[in-house]
């Protein structure tokens, strides 16, 4: 509302964060190939940092396409890195617990959160503040996966297979 966009300038910032998630489903499968899902998560955690503090600055459409690019690509090295995570993490036959408690928290986290921004907004904090707090958390969040430390287990059996034939 505050910046007065039309549905034309959301369609168009919002196809931008469409494309830019299908390019970053293949930018981060190799990343984690590469450098592991915990790594790829973090750094996605990081760029999505700069999302809400992109709003707080925004004057036009255009300003928050930056925002849109990220969100698209964050929001694909999430998805991608999470699932990952889990499966690495997951004790052997623990996989949909986990899998079912992740997704439980992240729902129950998005409802809250929503509240919350709104509910900060109706007692009279700005919208700057509440973009702050969601970067502050989003912060917190990418510390606290850096605390995490762990040796991904290895399928001996799968890796005999591949690498003797």
């Amino acid at each position: 509302d505050r910046l007065n966009l039309s549905y034309v300038e959301v369609g168009w910032l919002s196809m931008a964060q469409s494309i830019t998630w299908l390019v970053g489903l293949l930018i981060w499968g190799r990343t984690i190939d590469r450098k592991g899902a915990l790594w790829t998560l973090r750094a996605n955690y990081l760029a999505a940092f700069f999302v809400p503090l992109t709003y707080i600055w925004a004057t036009s459409a255009w300003t928050l396409l930056p925002a849109f690019i990220a969100q698209g690509v964050v929001s694909a090295g999430v998805d991608m890195a999470f699932l990952n995570v889990c499966l690495q993490m997951a004790a052997p036959g623990k996989m949909l617990e986990y899998s079912a408690l992740q997704s439980t928290v992240i729902g129950i986290r998005g409802i809250a959160a929503s509240f919350l921004g709104a509910g900060m907004v109706r007692i009279g904090f700005p919208e700057t503040t509440v973009f702050a707090c969601g970067a502050l958390l989003i912060l917190i969040s990418w510390w606290i996966i850096g605390q995490i430390r762990f040796m991904p287990q290895v399928d001996t059996i799968y890796v005999d297979k591949v690498y003797k034939g």
